[in-house]
C-alpha cells in the first residue's frame, strides 16, 4: 500500500473479519502480548463499565464532562439560536436531576446565566459580600439597595417572560382547536 493511500471500506470489512477470524483460532487469546490484552480490555470502559465508576457520587465539572462526551461539546445556543463561533456555549442544567444527560440543554453563557437567574441559582447571602460591581471606575462590594433593585428587575422580567409564554401557549391551544 502506498504511503498516504487509504483502504476502501471494502477492504476495511474484509480485513476485520480475517482479524476476527485469526483471533477465534485455538490458542490465539494466550499468545497475546500484555499489551495487546490491556487494549482489548479498555475497548469499552464508558460510564458504569469503569471500574473507577462513582456513579451520581460526582462532583459539578465531571456531570458536566459527561454530557460533552456523552452529547459532545455545544457549538450553538438553543434559546436564542446563536452559532457565532465567537462565543462560549456551555451545558446548563435544567431541572437540577445533573445525573441525567439529557437534562442539559446547549446554551450561550449569556442565555445560561439567565436560565440560572430565572430558575432561581441566585446568590446566598453569605456569597454575596464576594461579588463583585464596579461603580466610579473601581471594583466594590454592592450595596445592599443595589442588589434589592437587581432582584426586583430580574423579578419584572421574569414576569413579562411568563406573561409571554401564557400568551403563546393561549395562542398554540387556538391554533390546535382550530387544526382539528
Amino acid at each position: 500500500m502506498v504511503k498516504g493511500s487509504h483502504h476502501t471500506p471494502e477492504a476495511k470489512r474484509l480485513l476485520s473479519e480475517a482479524s476476527r477470524r485469526h483471533m477465534a483460532r485455538p490458542g490465539m487469546k494466550e499468545r497475546l502480548s500484555a499489551l495487546a490484552k490491556v487494549r482489548m480490555a479498555l475497548v469499552d470502559q464508558r460510564g458504569s463499565k469503569n471500574p473507577s465508576w462513582k456513579g451520581e457520587d460526582v462532583g459539578y465539572k465531571a456531570m458536566h464532562a459527561r454530557v460533552a462526551a456523552v452529547r459532545g461539546k455545544p457549538k450553538r445556543c438553543e434559546v436564542c439560536g446563536t452559532d457565532d463561533p465567537g462565543k462560549r456555549y456551555e451545558w446548563a442544567n435544567l431541572t437540577g436531576r445533573y445525573d441525567d444527560p439529557e437534562d442539559y440543554k446547549r446554551m450561550c453563557a449569556r442565555c445560561h446565566k439567565r436560565h440560572d437567574h430565572i430558575v432561581g441559582n441566585l446568590p446566598t447571602a453569605d456569597t454575596v459580600s464576594r461579588i463583585p460591581v464596579q461603580t466610579s471606575g473601581k471594583w466594590d462590594s454592592p450595596s445592599w439597595d443595589e442588589l434589592i433593585e437587581d432582584a426586583h428587575q430580574q423579578i419584572t422580567r421574569a414576569e413579562k417572560r411568563i406573561s409571554d409564554l401564557r400568551a403563546r401557549i393561549a395562542n398554540l391551544q387556538n391554533m390546535k382547536r382550530g387544526c382539528a
